[in-house]
């Protein structure tokens, strides 16, 4: 196994197993990654995604606890829907005429 360390906020150390991907980004993304390991941020553009991945939460894993606390409690009644629906066009209609 290969540890590697690098910088983002703190030092991380790696100990899993890293599996080996290839994405594309827009080239402003990838200069920025680039920004950050010159500047000693990262010590590599993989650790620079990877520390942003691991910072980034699991929404499919959130949608799927909610889903299930939904499923447990019964459901929304369409009256709670109601009210949600009023105060938060309120509230979004206050702050733009603010």
């Amino acid at each position: 196994m290969h540890r590697r360390r690098f910088h983002t906020d703190c030092i991380v150390k790696y100990d899993q197993d890293v599996k080996r991907l290839t994405i594309s980004v827009p080239e402003e993304v990838a200069d920025k990654a680039q920004r950050a390991v010159a500047a000693g941020l990262s010590g590599s553009v993989s650790g620079y995604f990877a520390a942003l991945a691991e910072n980034e939460p699991d929404w499919v894993l959130f949608r799927e606890v909610v889903a299930d606390l939904l499923a447990e409690s019964g459901g929304v009644s369409e009256e709670a829907r109601a009210w949600a629906r009023d105060a938060l066009s309120t509230s979004i209609g206050e702050q733009v005429a603010s």
